[in-house]
């Protein structure tokens, strides 16, 4: 039975491989599913304690919808809200490692 995280987040990228070595070093996330079983990866999902973090190819995410995606050339802004009883430890673990703006 896969673990139901606290917060999702779903980022549109140009390289899932490189996406999926960045966060597995930097911040020692874990990797349960991936697509294709193969590099050259078009999906993954990561996680890192209840925190599911998922990295789409932008092309092979265009293809799966009816109506085109707005993909921005250059990366993207965005907020997440991330759930945890333990604040402390996750900042912590993560605050060398990323910049931790709030």
């Amino acid at each position: 039975m896969r673990h139901v995280p606290n917060m999702a987040l779903m980022m549109l990228v140009d390289d899932v491989d490189e996406a999926l070595s960045y966060h597995e070093k930097a911040l020692g996330a874990r990797l349960p599913c991936k697509m294709p079983q193969t590099k050259l990866l078009e999906w993954v999902s990561l996680l890192l304690d209840e925190v599911e973090i998922m990295f789409w190819q932008k092309e092979a995410a265009q293809r799966e919808y009816s109506n085109p995606l707005p993909i921005a050339e250059n990366p993207a802004n965005f907020i997440a809200y991330i759930y945890t009883d333990d604040l402390d430890t996750l900042h912590d673990r993560i605050k060398d490692k990323i910049n931790v703006i709030m």
